[in-house]
């Protein structure tokens, strides 16, 4: 993101990263397409977030097979002589 490399240049370490992103945002939001840019980037997180919360369930699912498996297993194994 070029306005943040510009941000960081002009603070030279003085600020906080948060205020440095948020200079980096007002020095961005200055040109004409600055609410698209901004919607553009609420879709990408959106769906970073979407995609990581149904990878999460997926593996929970593949843990809670694994277990039942298991527990199954050990079953079988206990009530053979």
């Amino acid at each position: 993101m070029p306005a943040l490399r510009e941000a960081e240049k002009a603070d030279l370490g003085t600020r906080t990263p948060n205020a440095t992103l948020g200079q980096a945002f007002v020095l961005d939001s200055s040109g004409a397409n600055s609410l698209s840019k901004l919607s553009r980037y609420e879709t990408a997180i959106q769906r970073s977030f979407h995609r990581s919360v149904h990878e999460l369930r997926e593996l929970q699912d593949i843990r809670k097979h694994m277990q039942a498996e298991k527990s199954s297993t050990m079953d079988v194994l206990e009530d053979q002589p």
